[in-house]
């Protein structure tokens, strides 16, 4: 009887924990969607909600804390929340640098928004050497 209730009991925890991942996803998804449909104010709301959920699901240097960092932050550019989000690609940059190494897919894209985020400010310098000096990426 023991054994049954055990098994439960773990089986309830990992239908728990999927629950919860999945959730992290379906806002991941909904804020993208909204952001593709310029609606920032709304997908700001709900990319907030899923940089908390991955934050308590996962570890603090997951993939996909990193990846709720990088979406928040695309859209507090586009919003001109322009020191939110250069503090969040920040974040993301360092998490991904040490996850990944220095070359790196994520981090050239990390790169490239942090360019754009420069850019729309007027820093063009800054931008253009954020263009031109790309990470050597590894596929």
């Amino acid at each position: 009887m023991k054994k049954i209730i055990l098994i439960a009991l773990l089986l309830g925890i990992n239908l728990i924990c999927f629950s919860q991942e999945v959730s992290w996803e379906e806002l991941s998804e909904k804020a993208n969607k909204l952001y593709k449909e310029q609606k920032y104010d709304e997908a700001a709301v709900i990319a907030e909600e899923a940089l908390q959920a991955a934050e308590k699901l996962f570890t603090p240097d997951h993939p996909n804390v990193a990846k709720s960092l990088n979406d928040l932050a695309n859209i507090y550019t586009m919003q001109a929340k322009y020191a939110e989000a250069e503090k969040l690609f920040k974040q993301a940059l360092e998490m991904e640098e040490q996850m990944y190494g220095p070359e790196n897919a994520d981090i050239a894209r990390t790169l490239e928004d942090i360019g754009i985020l420069y850019f729309r400010q007027g820093k063009y310098v800054d931008a253009e050497s954020r263009r031109l000096a790309p990470p050597r990426l590894e596929w």
